[in-house]
């Protein structure tokens, strides 16, 4: 395995922990992590770009 996969890899297993840990704040529920994931995501959205 060549530098570049080893990286991709780790990415990945990041994501899937980072994934793992969204749906455990949840209560386990998939759903629920989805939903607070988009609301987190539109409220980034709002404030960056009212900040330039």
């Amino acid at each position: 395995m060549n530098a570049t996969s080893e990286a991709g890899r780790a990415g990945a297993d990041d994501l899937e922990a980072a994934a793992d840990h969204a749906i455990a704040a949840c209560g386990g529920d998939a759903r629920e992590a989805v939903k607070a994931l988009i609301v987190a995501n539109d409220f980034l959205e709002a404030n960056s770009t009212g900040s330039g």
